[in-house]
């Protein structure tokens, strides 16, 4: 979803839903949306605002004189270690032998084998922890996929990061 405003003009932005866009459109025209906004019209292509950047968020100027701000239905991207990166969801192995993805909004870690949890998700603060009654083998990683052989006899346990 794409939303244009014209500066000045929050009743546009509010229909957007982000909060972003409109500290955008609010400013005073001496910050980084006014450099964005001359860039944009003097190059003639859009222009990212990235101090306006979100995980599913981005607002850029526009050659026209507008702010667009566009919504994804999903996170593009995530901090790690105060920087913005791209959503990565292919598995890895710990140090401590669980896997996990490399890049997430959310902290999830899939068991490496034994007793552990077969999964952990946690963010701000809160856990989730699901069991698989008994011991897992250890797992084999392809991809986003991580699978858990013979679990049961003739059954594998495939558990995906999406």
């Amino acid at each position: 979803m794409a939303v244009a405003a014209e500066r000045g003009d929050t009743g546009a932005t509010e229909a957007a839903g982000t909060d972003a866009a409109a500290t955008a459109v609010a400013d005073d025209g001496t910050g980084e949306d006014a450099k964005a906004l001359a860039k944009a019209a003097r190059t003639g292509k859009l222009v990212e605002i990235t101090s306006l950047r979100g995980e599913s968020s981005e607002v850029y100027a526009t050659p026209e004189g507008h702010l667009e701000a566009r919504e994804h239905l999903r996170p593009l991207r995530t901090r790690v270690d105060g920087a913005w990166r791209a959503i990565d969801t292919t598995l890895t192995r710990g140090a401590d032998g669980t896997v996990l993805p490399r890049a997430t909004t959310i902290g999830l870690t899939f068991s490496g084998g034994g007793s552990a949890p077969l999964v952990r998700m946690t963010k701000n603060g809160r856990e989730l922890a699901l069991s698989w009654p008994g011991e897992l083998p250890s797992p084999e990683l392809n991809g986003n996929t991580v699978t858990y052989p013979e679990v049961l006899p003739g059954v594998d346990l495939r558990m995906a990061a999406q």
